[in-house]
C-alpha cells in the first residue's frame, strides 16, 4: 500500500548483560526475540516496509545488585574502556564515542557503603543524556545495521550481570 504510519519519536532499544569478556558485543542484530525488558528489536536488519531515521541515542547502565564503594570505581574504569559504534554493514561507523562520555547521568545503582557518611550514591546523578546527531542516520528497509561495543578489556567480575542499554531514538515510518 501507499499509506504510511509514522511514529516520531520512536525508540528501538537493546541491552547488553555484562559477561566478563573482552570480545566486541553486537546489539541490534538479534536472530530471535529477547525478553521485552531487554530489547524491542527482534531483527537482524530493518524489516521490509520500515525505515528508521535515527536522530539520537541514549545509553544507560543498571546494576543487578548493591554496589560496594570500590565497585563504583570499577564501573567508571569499565565505561572508560568501552567504545560504542553505530555501523551500517560494509560502511565506516556512522557514529563512534566512548561510553563514559555518552552515559552522562543515566547510571542507576544503590550503594552498600562501608562508611555511610562517605558514600557517593551514583543513583542521584542527573542530566539529559540524549545525544542528538547533527546529521541523522537514515536506515532504509532491509538495511543491515548494528551497534558494536568495542571493549579494551573485560569488565571486573563484580560488574558481571549488570545491564548496559542502548536506545536509538528517531522517526519510524511503516508502510501499511
Amino acid at each position: 500500500g501507499t499509506e504510511k504510519e509514522v511514529r516520531d519519536p520512536y525508540v528501538y532499544y537493546d541491552t547488553y548483560t555484562l559477561d566478563a569478556t573482552a570480545t566486541p558485543t553486537t546489539l541490534f542484530n538479534n536472530a530471535s526475540e529477547k525478553n521485552l525488558s531487554l530489547s524491542n528489536y527482534p531483527y537482524q536488519q530493518l524489516p521490509n516496509g520500515q525505515s528508521f531515521d535515527v536522530h539520537g541515542l541514549r545509553v544507560s547502565y543498571e546494576c543487578h545488585a548493591l554496589a560496594a564503594d570500590a565497585t563504583q570505581q570499577l564501573l567508571m574504569d569499565y565505561l572508560r574502556n568501552v567504545t560504542l559504534q553505530i555501523q551500517i554493514v560494509n560502511k565506516v561507523p556512522s557514529y563512534e564515542r566512548c561510553v563514559a562520555a555518552l552515559i552522562g547521568g543515566q547510571i542507576h545503582l544503590v550503594t552498600a557503603p562501608a562508611v555511610t557518611v562517605n558514600s557517593r550514591n551514583l543513583s542521584v546523578w542527573g542530566g539529559n543524556t540524549v545525544v542528538k546527531f547533527k546529521n541523522r542516520i537514515f536506515l532504509d528497509r532491509q538495511t543491515p545495521w548494528f551497534v558494536k561495543l568495542q571493549k579494551d578489556a573485560a569488565n571486573n567480575a563484580a560488574l558481571t550481570g549488570d545491564f548496559l542499554r542502548v536506545e536509538m531514538i528517531g522517526r519510524l515510518t511503516i508502510q501499511v
